[in-house]
């Protein structure tokens, strides 16, 4: 009796110790599974702004924390408008404003976008939005615990 009395014993240590790496292992899987999709999202975004201010037609509107160019998304022709704008409010998400408002970075802490003409020098606000041919982005997300940083460069193309 008393050596299957050690013997469950030793089982439900080596269970509860199992169960203990098992759990550890899942919790840090989930952490590192978020942050890499925070930071995923927000090199999407910055890719897909690229893009998009590669094959513009104009530039709009040129702000420090949202940008409206034209493009002929559809190919009919017609050049569609698309902003990105980012409110101003730490948390709030990055918008990409065309047919539909979708966002496309969330937990954002910081957006900023910074303008240069044909000669390399930097357009202080307001800016024209006519002169700008190249616009740098940078943009600063954040989760719980980390806080990634996502800095990019874009020259329109089609001017």
């Amino acid at each position: 009796m008393l050596e299957l009395l050690i013997t469950l014993v030793l089982v439900f240590i080596m269970t509860g110790t199992v169960f203990m790496v098992y759990d550890i292992g899942f919790r840090t899987f989930y952490s590192q599974e978020k942050r890499s999709s925070l930071k995923n999202k927000a090199a999407q975004a910055a890719a897909a702004l690229s893009g998009d201010l590669r094959r513009a037609t104009s530039l709009t509107s040129a702000q420090a924390a949202a940008l409206t160019l034209t493009q002929d998304t559809d190919a009919d022709g017609v050049d569609e408008s698309i902003q990105y704008a980012w409110s101003g409010t730490a948390g709030a998400d990055l918008v990409r404003v065309a047919a539909a408002t979708v966002p496309v970075a969330f937990s954002v802490q910081s957006v900023s976008f910074s303008y240069y003409d044909s000669n390399e020098n930097l357009l202080s606000f307001p800016v024209t939005a006519s002169q700008a041919r190249r616009v740098v982005f940078d943009m600063t997300v954040s989760s719980a615990a980390e806080t990634f940083r996502i800095r990019s460069a874009a020259r329109l193309r089609s001017l």
